[in-house]
C-alpha cells in the first residue's frame, strides 16, 4: 500500500489541528458539567456539545501522530539502538517536562485558585508524583509509558526473529486488549495508558501501510487498524477524525499566518495554556457572553503560551518543552 502522500506535510498539519483543538476543547469545557468551575459557571448546552465533539477524537489524534512518527524513526534504523538509550531519551523529553511543570506550574495554580482541597505538598505527591491528578500533563506520562512498552515489544520481537508485520500485529492485539482490562489503576495514569495505547499502535500500523510495497499482509494490517480505530472511537469520533485527516490532506494550512509558529511550539502551547485558562475563567462573570468570553480566552491563551514557548527557547530552556 504505497500511498503517494507527503507524510511530513500531513503530520505537521495534523499536529497544528490537534494543538488548536485541545485549546478550544479546554476552553469550551469550562461551560460543561465536567468543568472544575461547574459550581460557579452555568452549563452552556452548545459549548458542551462542541466539547463532546472535540473530546471524542482530539487526544486519540495526538497518539496516532506519535505512533506514526515513532514508525518513521524506527524505519530510519539506528535511532534507538539500545533500549536504555531509548528510555533515557524519552525520559528527558517527556518525564523531565512532566515533573518540572507539574511541580512548578500545575500544582501552584491548582492550590492558589482553590481548585483542589489539598495543600501544595500533598497535591505534588498524589497529583503529580503518583500521577493521580496531573491535569493535562497526563498525556506526557501516558505517552512515555506507551513509548517504553512499545519499544520493549519491538526489541523482544527482533530478538526472537519476528518480522515487522507480525510484531505490529502483536502490538495491535496487546494495545486493544489493554483497553478492556478490568479494574485499571489510576496510579501513574496507567488507566489512560491502557485506553490510548491502541491509537498509538494504529498510528504505527498506518506508517507500515504507508511505506510498504503493497503486500497482502500490509493491506490486512491496514484494514485491521481501521476497524480497531472505529471500534475504539465510535461513529462520532471516527467521523471527526476523518474530517481532520481530509482537511490535512486537502487544505494548504501552512499558508495560514501563524501556522509555522504553532507547529514549532505545539508542545509548549499544550503544556502552558490550561493553567492560563483556569486563571482567566476564575474571573468569569455570569453576565458575560459565554461565546465571546470563550473566543477571547482561546485567542489570549494561544498567544500567551506561544510567546512563553518562544521565550523559553530564546532563554535556552527548550529542554523544559521536551526539545
Amino acid at each position: 500500500m504505497n500511498l503517494k502522500i507527503d507524510s511530513s506535510l500531513v503530520i505537521n498539519r495534523l499536529r497544528v489541528i490537534a494543538t488548536l483543538l485541545v485549546v478550544v476543547g479546554h476552553a469550551t469545557r469550562m461551560f460543561s458539567p465536567q468543568s472544575l468551575y461547574h459550581d460557579s459557571i452555568p452549563e452552556n448546552i452548545l459549548l458542551t456539545r462542541i466539547t463532546d465533539l472535540i473530546y471524542s477524537f482530539h487526544m486519540p489524534l495526538f497518539f496516532l501522530i506519535s505512533g506514526f512518527v515513532y514508525g518513521i524513526c524506527l524505519d530510519k534504523g539506528g535511532v534507538y539502538d539500545t533500549f536504555f538509550r531509548f528510555i533515557k531519551k524519552k525520559g528527558y523529553r517527556l518525564i523531565l517536562p512532566y515533573l518540572f511543570w507539574g511541580i512548578a506550574y500545575v500544582a501552584p495554580v491548582m492550590v492558589c485558585l482553590s481548585l483542589t482541597s489539598m495543600p501544595y505538598h500533598k497535591f505534588v505527591y498524589g497529583g503529580i508524583l503518583l500521577g493521580l491528578d496531573c491535569r493535562h500533563l497526563w498525556f506526557l506520562l501516558s505517552l512515555f509509558e506507551i513509548f517504553v512498552g512499545t519499544q520493549a515489544l519491538v526489541v523482544l520481537s527482533k530478538r526472537i526473529g519476528l518480522s515487522t508485520t507480525i510484531s505490529i500485529l502483536i502490538i495491535l492485539a496487546i494495545a486493544f486488549g489493554f483497553r478492556y482490562l478490568p479494574d485499571k489503576s489510576g496510579i501513574l495514569q496507567f488507566s489512560s495508558t491502557c485506553e490510548y495505547f491502541i491509537y498509538f499502535a494504529c498510528g504505527l500500523a498506518f506508517f507500515l501501510a504507508k511505506r510498504s510495497q503493497g503486500s497482502l499482509w500490509e493491506y490486512i494490517i491496514f484494514a485491521i487498524s481501521c476497524l480497531l480505530l472505529f471500534i475504539s472511537l465510535g461513529v462520532t469520533g471516527s467521523v471527526c477524525l476523518l474530517i481532520s485527516l481530509l482537511l490535512a490532506l486537502l487544505i494548504p494550512l501552512e499558508a495560514i499566518p501563524g501556522f509555522q509558529q504553532i507547529k514549532l511550539n505545539s508542545m509548549g502551547i499544550y503544556i502552558l495554556h490550561p493553567m492560563m485558562l483556569y486563571t482567566i475563567f476564575n474571573h468569569y462573570i455570569i453576565s458575560f457572553s459565554p461565546f465571546l468570553f470563550v473566543s477571547f480566552a482561546i485567542v489570549l491563551v494561544t498567544l500567551l503560551s506561544l510567546f512563553g514557548s518562544i521565550l523559553l527557547r530564546k532563554c535556552k530552556l527548550a529542554f523544559l518543552l521536551g526539545e
